[in-house]
């Protein structure tokens, strides 16, 4: 899990904002 979470974040600071908003959804998901 913390794998993917890592792998989230360097994803979000590739896309930027679009990458952010698909981790937001993924987070909630995960809660």
């Amino acid at each position: 899990l913390l794998e993917a979470t890592a792998r989230a974040v360097e994803l979000v600071f590739d896309w930027g904002e679009a990458g952010s908003a698909v981790a937001d959804g993924l987070s909630n998901l995960l809660k």
